[in-house]
């Protein structure tokens, strides 16, 4: 592992933060963060600073066509997706105009093995059997080009669905003629953040609604979603950063008090204290939950939960997506085992890794694909075919953008989709070789070895005397953490071995270390637990990691928990 230290604050941006405590100004300059006033920003998050939902290029006739629709009383339809940010986009904009509009609206979500991501003849014709005149897309359809185009209302076909399509996926070569399109990232948009989740994208359409039925009265707090748009937003992986910061911590503390019942069921079954819920619940606790619903079940009982009003219900339901995602962890670790002999047959040291094999189910292989790529840190894609068409799913690494390299082979691909780190598509079974070669090559031609060596870096090198609870309370004011705004990483070159045992039956390794002119700093260092034959007492080590607290018998202290680890 590539070590990396920070880069010293210039004289001039120190001055411009001198209000703030030295280490927390390493901090934040390592953030990017160069002003007294972005720090205040980002050091308290309001609503207040939230962009303008009339910015989203389209979204005004979005809003006026919905109101047209409702005073019609036409049927509406909310296409959604079956992962955690399309369920929540989902339940955001139906909740918001069934039970507060009265308006004639059903949700759909769609089939991952039947039907595939995003919109589909299957979708839009059962839609058209159910009366629906018009489509809300959420967390899809910007790619749906030809579909939407042969089934859109015009005046030659004035039996055609009215579409308005709400996205945040990577906007292909063509739009959609004569649709709007409510877009992040619209090419004739002006919107200056563009990595809002889908749920988000919906949510501001339901704030551009709002606003324009009460100009005078409107505000952010009176929106409802947000705290369904901040569990999408962390558990799609979007980058915690500017408005996605404000959306995750005002969407936490409504979390943390929510009278939704099936937020308190799943919380529940998943034995997490509401009062507690960080990020980590968001993204490794409830949000596999609600995964698990379309990757094993049906993705529906998961909109169900999250939009019930009965206590009975949301435990009923909850406790099945609980059931669903053991399931899942099970099925995952056997394809886990089969991919990683796959790899193992064709040979390790490839620049990406593509395995495909028979029958996986569709739900597991993205799983699949993101474990594996965190232990060999290359482009992964695991495809599971079956007689006619095979559908795969990829995930990368910093350096290779994994849906722009399939966007070149796309003449081989059915349909495909996703961001610079993850994307899905579909191939006919004929295909796959071709397309395992090309990808190869496409990745042979823009990786380095330098590429597969892991890098961590370090927010600010200290000494064991700083890793204190005044350093800890400047950690907490950074929160929330995940993609985007990770917890701060801490280089520390002066601990001296103390004590040292293996646990967990010989996988990690606890360490107590102690500083030249300073206390002890206990520290837990995960799959270290070969370091006991490498390292004795009195030994001077240098620590990469971050400070945490845990608790044990009722009594809070400090643990730094170990990245990586070098003998000095």
């Amino acid at each position: 592992m590539r070590w990396i230290e920070p880069k010293e604050i210039p004289d001039e941006i120190d001055v411009e933060l001198k209000d703030f405590n030295p280490l927390l100004r390493k901090i934040l300059y390592f953030r990017g963060i160069r002003s007294k006033v972005e720090a205040e920003k980002f050091l308290d998050p309001k609503l207040d600073d939230l962009i303008d939902p009339f910015l989203l290029y389209d979204v005004e006739k979005a809003v006026s066509k919905i109101e047209k629709a409702i005073a019609l009383g036409n049927r509406i339809f909310i296409h959604g997706d079956f992962d955690a940010d399309g369920i929540c986009a989902t339940a955001v904009l139906w909740d918001y105009l069934f039970r507060k509009r009265k308006a004639d609206v059903l949700p759909y979500i769609p089939s991952r093995v039947d039907e595939g991501y995003g919109l589909s003849e299957s979708s839009i014709n059962a839609i058209i059997k159910k009366g629906g005149e018009m489509i809300i897309t959420v967390d899809c359809g910007i790619r749906d080009v030809e579909l939407i185009e042969k089934h859109r209302k015009t005046y030659k076909n004035k039996e055609g669905i009215d579409f308005i399509v709400t996205d945040h996926h990577k906007i292909g070569e063509k739009l959609p003629r004569y649709t709007t399109i409510v877009h992040p990232l619209h090419p004739k948009g002006k919107y200056p953040f563009g990595y809002l989740s889908g749920a988000a994208v919906a949510w501001k359409l339901v704030a551009a609604m709002e606003k324009k039925r009460f100009p005078d009265s409107y505000f952010w707090d009176k929106v409802p979603g947000l705290d369904l748009v901040a569990l999408s937003t962390v558990a799609d992986i979007m980058p915690i950063t500017d408005e996605n910061r404000i959306i995750v911590k005002q969407g936490l503390r409504l979390l943390r008090n929510s009278d939704r019942p099936g937020i308190k069921a799943l919380a529940e079954e998943a034995k997490v204290s509401l009062a507690d819920l960080n990020t980590y619940h968001l993204g490794y606790v409830i949000g596999p939950r609600i995964n698990a619903a379309g990757r094993i079940g049906d993705a529906t009982d998961a909109l169900r939960l999250l939009t019930t009003s009965r206590d009975s219900s949301a435990k009923f339901l909850a406790d099945k997506l609980g059931m669903w995602n053991k399931e899942r962890q099970e099925i995952t670790e056997t394809i886990l085992n089969e991919v990683r002999e796959v790899i193992e047959r064709e040979g390790s040291g490839k620049h990406l890794y593509f395995a495909y094999g028979n029958d996986w189910p569709e739900g597991i292989i993205g799983l699949v694909a993101g474990k594996i790529q965190e232990e060999v840190n290359r482009p992964v894609i695991v495809v599971t075919q079956t007689q006619k068409t095979a559908r795969g799913s990829a995930r990368s690494i910093n350096g290779f953008n994994i849906i722009e390299a399939i966007e070149k082979e796309s003449s081989l691909l059915e349909s495909f989709g996703g961001h610079s780190l993850a994307a899905g598509f579909t191939v006919n079974t004929d295909n796959i070789e071709e397309l395992k070669d090309r990808l190869e090559k496409v990745a042979e031609s823009q990786l380095k070895q330098e590429n597969f060596v892991k890098e961590v870096s370090a927010d600010a090198v200290v000494n064991i005397s700083d890793m204190n609870w005044e350093t800890y309370s400047i950690i907490k004011k950074l929160a929330p953490f995940g993609y985007g705004n990770r917890r701060p990483v801490f280089w520390v070159k002066d601990a001296v071995v103390a004590e040292f045992s293996d646990v967990g039956d010989g996988k990690h390794l606890r360490l107590m270390v102690k500083g030249e002119d300073s206390g002890f700093l206990s520290c837990i260092y995960f799959g270290g637990g070969d370091w006991v034959n490498k390292i004795s007492t009195g030994d001077t080590v240098e620590l990469m990691g971050t400070l945490e607290s845990n608790v044990w018998n009722g009594e809070e202290y400090l643990q730094f928990k170990i990245i990586d680890m070098v003998l000095t």
